[in-house]
């Protein structure tokens, strides 16, 4: 999975459990093991 995909899934969660407005660049600061542990 690449980051971006794996950016679209973390949104995509967050969106379910929250019903929350968060975009891709809120995901810009995170590092990829932020990321691989947050998809996890």
């Amino acid at each position: 999975m690449s980051r971006e995909e794996k950016i679209k899934c973390l949104i995509e969660s967050i969106h379910e459990i929250e019903d929350a407005i968060v975009s891709t660049p809120y995901f810009d600061s995170y590092t990829d093991k932020q990321i691989d542990k947050e998809v996890k």
